[in-house]
């Protein structure tokens, strides 16, 4: 019988451990923006909750994926309807004084808000 050399063991079991370091490393390579919905009727009472976080858009970079979220800014439509951003929170109030409030979440993929 031949006797194999110590070395092919260590070999395999070096690259049987790579595999996952090397999995994790694909799965961060991207980052994730995630989105949560409120819609709150005309005494700010919530209606409608997301129960939970929506995956969106994909992004190479966690820098690219904050940029994506629009800064500080209001506007009011010709309805009557105000935008709001806060940075991370988009806000719409109604005219019925009714409003939507969509929060955003950057996140590397693998990693759940």
């Amino acid at each position: 019988m031949t006797r194999r050399s110590p070395c092919i063991l260590v070999t395999t079991l070096c690259c049987l451990l790579a595999l996952p370091v090397g999995a994790a490393h694909a799965q961060a390579s991207y980052w994730i923006k995630w989105s949560w919905t409120r819609k709150l009727d005309t005494q700010g009472q919530v209606v409608y909750p997301d129960s939970e976080w929506k995956s969106g858009e994909f992004y190479d970079t966690g820098q690219d994926c904050r940029r994506s979220i629009v800064g500080l800014f209001q506007s009011r439509q010709p309805d009557g309807t105000t935008l709001t951003s806060t940075g991370s929170q988009y806000i719409v109030q109604m005219p019925d004084k009714s409003a939507v409030i969509i929060t955003h979440k950057c996140l590397p993929a693998g990693v759940q808000p």
